[in-house]
């Protein structure tokens, strides 16, 4: 079960880090501009306090493996619907920003039932352990997206960044 879950983590964790690179890459090539480097970053904040408030609660009423696995679908949703837009409208701003809105919304009500459920995997001797173990898959799935972001845009173009999240969230 413990492997299962890191999977899980570092399949998301990976996504989401592919994504956020690429978001600010894609929409930096779009528009040339700082400004809107700015914006998404603003965009991408706004949803967190409230939604983390609202998440806390609807992750201690629900059965927090159905609300990761909602979650995941919705963002892998989100992330085949930003493959379609980098494919067939590329230079939608309103679209990018409107799917990092989403995702943003998406991922902040996963957060507290991801990191509630280790301590309900492992038991209390190893849990520290646990936490350590959890830590580095996370760490490493956070500096892995931009690398092989940049990779996939380099021989691949835009799609492949947007197409390769949405197979980690489907894992």
């Amino acid at each position: 079960a413990v492997r299962l879950f890191m999977s899980a983590r570092f399949s998301t964790v990976f996504g989401r880090s592919l994504i956020a690179a690429m978001l600010s890459y894609h929409l930096f090539v779009v528009t040339n501009s700082y400004a809107a480097l700015g914006l998404l970053g603003l965009i991408e904040f706004l949803p967190v306090i409230p939604v983390s408030l609202f998440a806390g609660a609807v992750a201690d009423c629900l059965d927090r493996r159905h609300l990761l696995l909602g979650s995941a679908l919705a963002v892998t949703l989100g992330c085949a619907t930003l493959t379609w837009v980098a494919w067939r409208h590329p230079d939608s701003v309103a679209a990018l920003l409107l799917l990092a809105f989403f995702l943003a919304v998406v991922v902040g009500v996963s957060r507290p039932a991801g990191s509630a459920l280790l301590p309900n995997l492992v038991p209390s001797r190893i849990f520290q352990n646990a936490t350590v173990l959890e830590s580095c898959v996370l760490q490493t799935a956070l500096i892995l997206g931009p690398v092989v972001m940049g990779f996939l845009v380099a021989r691949l173009g835009l799609v492949a960044p947007y197409a390769v999240a949405t197979v980690f969230y489907l894992i």
